[in-house]
């Protein structure tokens, strides 16, 4: 299963439409907060494909803060990361994704790639950058370049 996940839109519109291309191609798409109202500029069909969460620029928005799912038999937590002092250390995250039994967690916030084994801090799409995650067997992390 071929998944992407992005964060930290902020308004830009041209990278997030520049986007949808990869958001079609993939079986779904993870949104880690920052930036959901310019969500409305897909279409229905691309949106439907979203799971996502709020960051905290995302005010008044009902989305939750945190999200557990399971994708092709592999749980991922989702969460925008500053909750988690994301902007430190990756120790507090790491600790709730060991709680929470993840094979994979996922945050924004920073605005700067990261991996740690399957913790990734996924970079900005402001900045042109997504991740790229093959759910099988094994899985495999790769940070693309919004073209």
């Amino acid at each position: 299963m071929e998944i992407i996940a992005f964060s930290d839109v902020h308004g830009d519109v041209h990278k997030l439409l520049t986007l949808s291309n990869e958001i079609e191609h993939a079986e779904k798409a993870l949104f880690l907060g920052d930036g959901i109202n310019t969500m409305e500029v897909l279409d229905t069909r691309l949106a439907n494909k979203i799971i996502a969460v709020k960051g905290n620029c995302d005010l008044f928005c009902p989305l939750p803060e945190e999200l557990v799912i399971e994708l092709a038999g592999k749980k991922i937590f989702m969460t925008h990361g500053h909750n988690y002092d994301v902007k430190i250390s990756m120790n507090k995250i790491a600790a709730k994704a060991l709680e929470v039994g993840a094979d994979i967690t996922l945050f924004g916030h920073t605005h700067v790639y990261q991996q740690k084994n399957n913790i990734v801090n996924v970079p900005a799409v402001k900045d042109g950058k997504y991740i790229k995650i093959t759910l099988g067997k094994e899985i495999k992390i790769e940070l693309k370049h919004i073209n």
